[in-house]
């Protein structure tokens, strides 16, 4: 199961760098001058991103090999994972992330 989500993530943060890298843009538009960002700031944007649908793909893949188990006990990871992600963006909100 290990071997699998390691499969997951990687190939989670791999679709999420390719997509960030066609979705997010280097430029910064303020009146009518168009600047480039600091190559620093767009890498971490990059990573954000990245490291986010790694770790969606991360639980979805945990998901589908805990299907894959006798269910005999309730257990509340998914709604321990909600909480915590409606937390994650309420405070990203916050403070301006």
């Amino acid at each position: 199961m290990e071997k699998n989500l390691r499969k997951w993530a990687f190939y989670g943060f791999l679709f999420g760098l390719a997509v960030s890298i066609l979705l997010v843009s280097n430029k910064v538009e303020g009146g009518s001058i168009t600047q480039t960002k600091p190559v620093f700031d767009y890498i971490l944007s990059l990573l954000r991103y990245s490291i986010s649908s790694m770790f969606i793909f991360l639980f979805f893949g945990w998901r589908m090999s805990e299907g894959k188990k006798d269910k005999k006990e309730k257990r509340y990871y998914l709604e321990f994972f909600l909480i915590v992600f409606i937390l994650a963006i309420i405070s990203s909100f916050i403070f301006e992330w």
